[in-house]
């Protein structure tokens, strides 16, 4: 009972002094370019590249994204996306291109 009032007191404190965090944050600030988690990539140059992306089961597949943020994983439906990494490519169209062999 008292640890349970301590902690509450601490919240109310926090809360009162305007430090509190949000709650959800729909998209974080990138951490740094390549692969972000949750099948996220962060291309940080100025052309379009082509990637060699994993695949948690399925075929490794590759895909060409432009420079900013790209979600993989709306190119693999059903299979979690784990890696993605730089295959050259520079100046290729946007979109997916196939499974890797």
């Amino acid at each position: 009972m008292r640890i349970a009032r301590a902690l509450g007191v601490l919240a109310l404190s926090i809360v009162a002094a305007g430090v509190a965090a949000p709650i959800a944050q729909a998209d974080p600030a990138p951490r740094g370019c390549g692969f972000q988690n949750w099948g996220k990539y962060e291309h940080c140059s100025n052309v379009n590249v082509m990637l060699q992306v994993e695949r948690v089961f399925g075929s490794d597949f590759k895909v060409c994204v432009k420079p900013g943020r790209t979600n993989l994983q709306e190119y693999s439906p059903g299979w979690a996306v784990t890696d993605a990494w730089y295959i050259g490519g520079a100046n290729c169209t946007p979109g997916y291109k196939g499974t890797v062999d």
